[in-house]
């Protein structure tokens, strides 16, 4: 026996603040009760955006719901879906009736990107301080399991206040600091986010092979070493500098 539900951040009466979505899990899981497990078979950003806003959220709620839900299964994968009909478009800059990872093209959007750099990131937290929501937008949590990869998401529910902030990580426990490197993923309006490349293009109704190349390696994560501090003989320390609605990846690692 199990447990499957859906769940849309739009829903009635929609988003307040940004922890209402994790609230929401919480509170089908103290009704279920923790014999059965609990699907979340849909859900998405609820605005199926195209941009990083959709990354950062998908992020935040997969920490969010860690422990508390057995899966969650964004709706869906792909736009070429038909319930409410197909639509051509490659983007829409005001609304879609679905929210696929990848547009009609198979073009990754910036959700599909965050979704891989959990899949890289590995299956083990680590201790973190403060607390992930102990700040009004950002939040911090780290994995092990394939090096040590720290996730910053900087988030709120649109039309809440939110602005561009710059976060010291101080990580501890390393082995050999000297030896290490950092190395960042950005997803936000000009990281893996293919949607302002199209828009510079002149929001093309229909796309060309060559676009369809170009946008695709727009949306592609890039890797780029940082800087950083060494503290002590296992602890080292960075800044990083992250916009509105969007995430960094910070991956600690051996030369």
């Amino acid at each position: 026996d199990f447990v499957s539900t859906h769940e849309h951040p739009t829903d009635p009466p929609g988003p307040q603040t940004r922890n209402f979505f994790g609230d929401v899990l919480r509170k089908t899981r103290s009704i279920v009760g923790t014999d059965l497990p609990l699907y979340y078979t849909e859900y998405d950003d609820g605005y199926n955006d195209a941009t990083s806003y959709a990354a950062a959220f998908a992020v935040f709620q997969a920490y969010r719901g860690n422990n508390v839900v057995d899966a969650l299964s964004w709706w869906p994968f792909s736009d070429l879906f038909e319930e409410a009909g197909l639509y051509p478009e490659p983007f829409n800059n005001e609304w879609l009736p679905v929210a696929g990872l990848q547009n009609v093209y198979g073009i990754p959007k910036p959700s599909y990107r965050a979704f891989q750099l959990l899949r890289w990131s590995g299956d083990k937290l680590v201790s973190t301080i403060p607390d992930f929501l102990y700040y009004d937008t950002v939040g911090v949590f780290a994995v092990t399991g394939n090096n040590t990869s720290i996730f910053i998401v900087n988030w709120n529910v649109k039309n809440k206040p939110i602005q561009n902030e710059d976060t010291r990580i101080l990580v501890s426990d390393l082995k050999s600091p000297k030896e290490l490197k950092v190395i960042v993923y950005r997803i936000d309006e000009i990281h893996a986010n293919a949607y302002p490349t199209w828009e510079a293009m002149g929001k093309p109704f229909y796309l060309l092979d060559p676009q369809v190349r170009l946008l695709k390696k727009s949306s592609e994560l890039v890797p780029e070493e940082i800087e950083f501090d060494i503290v002590s003989d296992d602890s080292i320390s960075f800044v990083i500098s992250i916009p509105p609605n969007s995430l960094v990846n910070a991956v600690v690692l051996s030369k």
